[in-house]
């Protein structure tokens, strides 16, 4: 059993704050305090964690930790958010359950865009909380800068675009470097006798002061610089279809591309594409990694179909299916389980939306070679009499996997449901379906209801599940049940009179 009071303190008309004391029955005590300020252009949200607890370290520990959250609108156009988050011990959170989180990230983000002009400025710094990854997955951004303008070029359709970035990065799994880079860009679209095509050609610069890396990585350290130019040339034909009770638009595309330069992979340490692959947002781009590290050189073919169609029974209804061919240069990964193959995988998508509210998602990449499905991920939803149950599948081939013997698969599914009297259910479960085995992981499960005068009554019973352990992070599997008291103001005569006809 957990009490906890909390006390909340009208500062000021723009500002408040609320104090949480806690008992933990023969492990310590602890204190929530959350402070909200509002200013004509600025808010700060900012809560503070402090406790006197049992750790895996002592019997009695101080530990803290800062959740705070500042924006502001600054001079003509600039959007500052800036985020703390960190903590002085790694565990107490989760075991105290103020939140489940692993890793805590902090970030300070200033954008502003206007016309044709678009600014950046990103810092960040992660603190991780699992024990096996603090020493190489603590990447610190300090800073990363960015700038985009876009204009007319020479012809009337003509696009000219400039990016500018710098970034450093520090402790990314091993690696320290710096990255300067600069894109000119230059695009059109013209009308044919039948189609549209187009063109965009542009010429990357990018210089690299690499400090650190993995005592196994394979690139090299120092200063490197290159230039790499690419041009693709694309055709498209849109075609609409209207009959009665039906609109189709189906669209075929292709697109022929060229990437320049040598090829630097083994030199540079991928740090903004390493989670590539093919799919139906990428398929068409000139630069498909969208990131500045990996560039491969070499020439293809991407052709693909897209189709949309609202029926009176099935909705509206959407579809694609498209695959790359490469024509010379090195494999890519990312493109299929079989580097060696010269096409890639067929990328497909399906999505029906019919006016019953059920609502089906499918993507995924099949082997063009075999028909193999390498990767898979579909989510459905509908409601079900008062409640709405979503289901979310997700499988990926085990190519994609250093350490991998078989395809990894999970399931997970979430039921939500609102009852008379204000009561509220809600449960969620994830499964590991990999191996040919289905395993039990997370699962949550909640009963409440809130109510009274001026809902000053929360009456929650809340399961979980969690098989996983840190240190004294126990496995979970638990019943709460909790009681919330709350009055923040005066009652009124009205709301009295609704109880008891005073």
């Amino acid at each position: 059993m957990t009490p906890s009071i909390p006390y909340y303190q009208i500062i000021d008309k723009t500002s408040d704050a609320e104090f949480t004391g806690y008992k933990y029955q023969y492990r310590g005590l602890g204190v929530k305090t959350r402070y909200r300020k509002l200013w004509d252009k600025a808010e700060l949200n900012a809560t503070v964690y402090t406790a006197n607890v049992e750790t895996y370290k002592k019997n009695r520990e101080f530990v803290g930790a800062v959740d705070a959250r500042f924006t502001s609108r600054i001079g003509n156009g600039w959007n500052l958010r800036a985020h703390l988050r960190r903590a002085s011990q790694d565990t107490f959170m989760r075991r105290y359950d103020f939140n489940d989180d692993t890793s805590l990230k902090s970030t300070l983000d200033v954008k502003r865009a206007i016309d044709n002009r678009y600014y950046h400025i990103e810092a960040s710094d992660r603190q991780s909380l699992v024990n096996s990854d603090k020493t190489v997955n603590e990447p610190t951004v300090l800073p990363a800068i960015f700038y985009e303008k876009t204009e007319k070029g020479w012809r009337a359709n003509q696009q000219f675009r400039t990016e500018l970035s710098a970034l450093q990065l520090d402790n990314d799994q091993g690696y320290d470097l710096a990255r300067w880079s600069g894109v000119f860009e230059l695009s059109e679209d013209f009308k044919l006798p039948v189609g549209v095509a187009n063109y965009e050609a542009n010429v990357t610069g990018s210089y690299y002061s690499l400090h650190a890396k993995p005592e196994d990585a394979t690139t090299r350290l120092g200063e490197v610089s290159f230039v790499t130019p690419a041009l693709s040339i694309g055709w498209r034909l849109p075609i609409a279809i209207t009959t009665a009770n039906r609109t189709a638009i189906f669209e075929p595309q292709t697109r022929l591309v060229y990437v320049g330069g040598k090829d630097r992979t083994t030199m540079i340490p991928n740090r903004d594409a390493g989670d590539y692959r093919i799919d139906e947002a990428n398929l068409f781009l000139l630069n498909r990694y969208q990131g500045k590290d990996f560039t491969l050189p070499g020439t293809r073919a991407d052709i693909g179909a897209s189709a949309t169609t609202n029926d009176n029974f099935f909705g509206d209804v959407t579809g694609f299916l498209g695959i790359s061919r490469r024509i010379s240069g090195s494999a890519s990964a990312g493109l299929n389980a079989d580097q060696g193959d010269k096409y890639s995988d067929y990328v497909a998508s399906l999505s029906v939306n019919p006016a019953n509210s059920l609502n089906l998602r499918w993507s995924g990449r099949i082997s063009s070679k075999n028909l193999t499905l390498n990767e898979s991920k579909t989510s459905l939803s509908s409601n079900l009499g008062n409640g709405r149950l979503s289901v979310t599948h997700n499988q990926l081939a085990k190519a994609y996997f250093s350490s991998s013997d078989d395809d990894r698969e999970e399931l997970s599914a979430t039921y939500s449901q609102s009852f008379a009297g204000g009561w509220q259910f809600a449960a969620t479960q994830f499964w590991d379906l990999s191996y040919g085995k289905t395993v039990r992981k997370k699962s949550t499960a909640a009963l409440s209801w809130n109510g009274g005068i001026q809902d000053c009554l929360y009456v929650t019973i809340n399961y979980e599940h969690d098989p996983v352990a840190d240190r004294d992070v126990s496995a979970v599997d638990q019943l709460n049940f909790v009681v919330v008291f709350k009055n923040l103001g005066a009652i009124s005569q009205s709301a009295l009179s609704t109880l008891g006809g005073i």
